[in-house]
């Protein structure tokens, strides 16, 4: 690393102040790698009698050009620089090969689905990597790709994917790690014919390296605004500067002026220690939710009292009950809580005021106005309706056919690994009553039924989040049992005794999770759940993980519910051979068909 780290500042022009300089890290980790330092004693201020002390806070402790990091743009601009190729033949030959496989990758219908910088920028060191041998690849990349990327250890799901897929897969950040993962090695096996079983080690490494190390480097939009994007980019020796919640003195930004990236301490720095050498920090993220923070990093950070922090709780897919399950596919309801600690009495509890935490109640909802009616009702035939709609919109398609197709795709869909149905929501009916008192049916998109749930009364809300509150019991039961077999070693399917450091970082959320739910189910979880109970301390956003939409369906999908064709090989069910519509009334299931026939018709067209 001090190799690497000598020769990028000699060799690129980066400045770096006297009395900074690389080490290994004190963080008391044993996978801690290392860390950028500063010895006050080394440094000098402006002053006119050269008074050692820290330096001025306007004084950058770094400033690397910005042609010299790595992003999207930059990249592409080294590859095309002539100047970094022994002859205009070699670097003919080079960039020609980089760009071939760099237009398959585009081109490459898998891998449009998950673009991201940081899936270029991993693109590119992959192939660095695979090419390096029999091409001539620029040495800043080659000696970042080894000196740092391949050598950087980094205990996240992409590397240790054996112990998080023991109880994370069902979030959809491992889902997609794993896909991403598959898809560049089929890829460069395809493309390069690299060994899969090795090759997959590498791309792990390396795709695991850049995405605990990328960060967004703020790029101004023009010299006359003072607005700005930002840009996934690794910046070498300022990847160096390790996280910190509690003591962070430093901070990155831009030179606006020359582009430089520069590393400044902070306005707030005060000298704390009477030590002549202390290590830097930056704080990756003002808030800190820990799944997220550890898959990416693969670390669980040390916080203050003050750190605002959270815990996104996503519910496994094979712990809801079926029925439940149906009705959060067809509505699109992500599945998942979000807890928050508590900063004054450093206990956690669930944020009610999030829509999604609403959505979560509306199968569980209560109408004490229906009197015996269900408020809820599921229509296993839903099939026939979609069938209804589309012969209504295409009077010369037959029936039958109709009705064997969208019961094959609907089966297909609710089966499905996914957390979306994708069809308008004709499964589920909601009865409720009007404005009149009267008894109404109608079958509502997810806001529609978040309207319902919001106009009940408050005695209602409070037996629906009742009703629930026996469904999350037994889930955190079951959830805390699985946590704890696994940290405990209990269980048959991972054996971590042997890799304490590469499961630390597991182990670490395993036990952040048990520490929450242990708290959570041993208080008032009825108090916790109300949505009626104000929540006392300011929150902030903090995103979700999204829904899981990232399966691959069996069949591809044209417009409308699926592609139409007589050649379709389709499942048939017997007992929909000889439907017809005739016996099927829409009635029984809403009273507003022809609204929803306008609702939904661009749909069927």
């Amino acid at each position: 690393m001090n190799e690497f780290f000598d020769w990028y500042v000699s060799t690129f022009r980066v400045q770096v102040q006297e009395g900074v300089y690389l080490a290994k890290s004190e963080i008391d980790d044993p996978n801690s790698g290392y860390g950028l330092y500063m010895d006050k004693t080394l440094i000098k201020d402006n002053k006119e009698d050269n008074k050692e002390t820290i330096p001025t806070i306007s004084q950058p402790l770094l400033k690397i050009p910005k042609e010299y990091t790595f992003n999207i743009h930059s990249i592409l601009a080294t590859i095309n620089d002539k100047t970094l190729y022994p002859n205009n033949d070699v670097y003919d030959r080079s960039s020609k090969k980089i760009k071939e496989v760099f237009k398959s990758f585009l081109e490459n219908s898998n891998m449009s689905d998950i673009f991201s910088e940081t899936i270029l920028l991993t693109f590119y060191f992959i192939l660095f990597y695979y090419l390096q041998e029999d091409y001539n690849v620029p040495e800043l990349c080659v000696k970042y790709l080894h000196d740092i990327l391949i050598s950087t250890e980094v205990n996240n799901p992409i590397t240790r994917p054996k112990f998080y897929l023991q109880s994370y897969s069902h979030y959809p950040n491992i889902i997609a790690n794993t896909m991403v993962v598959d898809m560049f090695t089929s890829f460069f096996e395809f493309e390069l014919d690299i060994d899969s079983t090795t090759g997959k080690d590498v791309i792990r490494q390396i795709y695991a390296a850049i995405t605990s190390r990328v960060l967004e480097i703020p790029h101004e939009i023009s010299k006359d605004s003072e607005d700005f994007t930002t840009n996934t980019t690794l910046v070498p020796i300022l990847d160096f500067v390790n996280h910190s919640s509690v003591s962070p003195c430093c901070a990155f930004d831009i030179d606006r002026s020359t582009g430089e990236v520069t590393l400044k301490l902070r306005d707030s720095f005060e000298e704390q220690t009477s030590k002549t050498r202390m290590e830097l920090f930056i704080q990756y993220s003002d808030i800190v939710e820990y799944t997220s923070f550890n898959f990416t990093y693969g670390f669980i950070p040390e916080v203050k009292k003050s750190t605002p922090c959270y815990f996104n709780l996503s519910i496994e897919r094979n712990c809801i009950p079926k029925q439940y399950r149906k009705f959060y596919k067809w509505f699109s309801v992500n599945p998942v809580m979000q807890f928050c600690k508590d900063k004054e009495k450093d206990s956690w509890f669930i944020n009610t005021t999030l829509e999604e935490y609403e959505e979560l109640l509306l199968p569980f909802m209560t109408d004490s106005s229906l009197k015996d009616e269900e408020i809820w009702s599921y229509n296993n035939n839903a099939y026939r309706s979609f069938a209804n709609f589309y012969s209504v919109m295409d009077k010369d398609r037959n029936v039958a056919d109709l009705n064997k197709i969208c019961k094959n795709e609907i089966t297909r869909r609710e089966q499905s690994k996914n957390d979306v149905i994708g069809l308008p929501q004709f499964a589920w009916t909601l009865r409720f009553k009007d404005r009149n008192g009267k008894l109404m049916k109608r079958r509502v998109n997810k806001q529609k039924a978040l309207e319902n749930f919001r106009s009940l009364s408050t005695e209602d809300q409070e037996s629906t989040c009742k009703v629930f509150e026996i469904f999350l019991q037994n889930y955190i039961g079951e959830r805390l049992k699985k946590l704890e077999d696994i940290v405990n070693n209990n269980s048959e399917k991972v054996i971590l005794d042997d890799n304490k450091n590469e499961c630390q970082s597991f182990i670490d959320l395993c036990n952040i999770e048990i520490q929450i739910l242990n708290q959570v189910i041993s208080t008032d979880l009825t108090s916790l759940l109300s949505i009626t109970t104000p929540i006392q301390q300011e929150l902030e956003v903090v995103p979700l993980p999204p829904l899981i939409n990232l399966y691959e369906e069996e069949e591809e999908e044209e417009e409308g519910i699926v592609k139409v064709n007589d050649d379709n090989e389709i499942n048939i069910i017997d007992e929909c051979q000889e439907l017809s519509l005739h016996d099927y009334n829409e009635l029984d299931y809403t009273d507003f068909v022809t609204q929803e026939q306008e609702e939904f018709s661009h749909y069927f067209l």
